[in-house]
């Protein structure tokens, strides 16, 4: 009897791809997988096992005691495929196995229509009509593997795996997995039951990135696939259950921080205190507004901060009195817009910047950002910058950044449309005053006549 090379690439279906990090060793399968006993009759066939050298990496809450219980991560749990155990005759394999093993896609058409349109095209490796994630296990390259152009990657099929809809998936073959952390030292495991059984799974980590330790975020897993264990003794094909136990890997990663600053002036280039300003930043189309506080980020309200009186843990930025700088600590990469929202006393209101950057990474040695400014109020030109930056297509990645206020439009570095705006302003408050003028000579004229 002759089977499919069912671990082939798979890499035993159990460290195929760890989250951050991939399985140590991939397994070389023969032809045939074939067992002395059933592969998936013992209870720990069904976990699935993840261990990170930093157990912080495991769990969402802040541990501060050895009282304190640990929250796992909680993960989106796909089953893609079953173990397909066919019992055998003695008669028909030599070497007294009794059992071949094999995957069987699951039959929920949303999880299949994912695997297909995940898959897309891969060049040199036609699609059968046979099973299709056997057709993964066997064909699909591992993540050493350079491959050829046009060939997918496991890592390349499990990212694009986990952004299919799997809103209409059956409850048999999706659910939520959270589960026990142990910690030794500083290493943690944590041990998942899905209770849909043994097979192969993708793992989507519902945690994202967790804000936690003294400000540190903790990154949210890539996504797995993982088999549960095949765990019974090997028949005369010792390679083809090689590693598969189901255990994966991932790193200790955590999401680098930094430090943002600019300066604010007022229109004679010195120092000025007291601008208050709140940052924002986009995320699927919503706006959220960043309080600080602890040494930790909230990014939950869409709510732009109103009380201006506040602080940084409101959402309130001010700058310093004697630098002027306004000061984003432990801020990570990303797209940010920093708007004013009050100016000092004594300076125009209605004329305050805001400015978008995107920040591209830190510096190793001060932690300063290296950012981009993608957008500013190019209107009323009050953002300018020094020794470079990337504004405008000009690329100077060492960027001081340089905010200012005003106290007479006379002080508005104006020009293009912002310049005929306010000429149009001025000629409309003139026209006004005109005919306040008019109206009050013809009010006295004829008050005159009456008398």
């Amino acid at each position: 009897m002759k089977l499919k090379k069912v671990f082939a690439g798979l890499a035993a279906a159990a460290t195929m791809l760890g989250g951050l990090a991939f399985g140590a060793s991939t397994a070389i399968a023969a032809d045939d997988c074939l067992l002395t006993a059933d592969p998936t009759a013992e209870a720990s066939s069904k976990t699935i096992t993840i261990k990170a050298d930093d157990y912080r990496q495991l769990i969402t809450n802040e541990h501060i005691s050895s009282s304190t219980t640990y929250t796992s991560r909680s993960f989106t749990a796909i089953k893609l495929a079953d173990y397909a155990v066919q019992q055998l005759t003695v008669d028909n394999v030599a070497g007294g196995a009794k059992y071949s093993l094999n995957l069987k896609t699951v039959s929920d058409l949303t999880v299949s229509g994912a695997i297909s349109a995940a898959l897309g095209t891969n060049s040199g490796y036609p699609l059968s009509d046979g099973d299709v994630m056997e057709w993964v296990s066997t064909h699909l390259l591992s993540d050493n593997d350079s491959g050829t152009e046009g060939q997918k990657t496991l890592r390349d099929f499990a990212t694009a795996l986990a952004k299919q809809n799997f809103d209409n998936a059956g409850n048999n073959v999706k659910e939520s997995l959270s589960g026990d952390v142990t910690v030794n030292g500083q290493a943690g495991t944590l041990t998942l039951n899905p209770k849909n059984g043994a097979g192969v799974y993708l793992l989507i980590d519902a945690s994202g990135d967790v804000t936690k330790f003294a400000g540190k975020i903790y990154a949210a897993s890539a996504p797995i696939i993982i088999g549960t264990p095949v765990v019974s003794t090997q028949g005369t094909n010792s390679s083809c259950v090689a590693h598969s136990d189901g255990i994966v890997n991932i790193k200790n990663e955590t999401v680098p921080l930094g430090i943002f600053q600019f300066t604010k002036n007022d229109g004679d280039g010195k120092a000025l205190g007291g601008a208050k300003f709140v940052i924002s930043k986009t995320v699927d189309g919503k706006t959220y507004y960043g309080k600080y506080n602890v040494e930790t980020w909230d990014w939950t309200s869409e709510l732009k901060p109103t009380d201006y009186t506040q602080k940084e843990a409101a959402g309130v930025f001010t700058s310093d009195a004697t630098t002027g700088h306004v000061t984003f600590y432990k801020l990570p990469k990303g797209t940010y817009t920093i708007t004013e929202v009050q100016a000092p006393d004594g300076f125009l209101q209605n004329v305050l910047p805001s400015f978008t950057i995107e920040i591209t990474g830190f510096d190793s040695l001060t932690n300063a950002a290296q950012f981009n400014v993608t957008s500013t109020d190019q209107f009323w030109k009050l953002v300018s910058y020094t020794e470079g930056g990337q504004i405008d297509g000009k690329d100077n990645p060492d960027s001081k950044l340089v905010v200012k206020n005003v106290t007479s439009v006379t002080q508005l570095p104006l020009t293009g449309g912002a310049g005929i705006v306010l000429f149009g302003v001025i000629g409309a408050v003139l026209a006004g005053g005109a005919v306040l003028t008019f109206v009050r000579s013809r009010k006295t004229k004829m008050a005159l006549m009456m008398a």
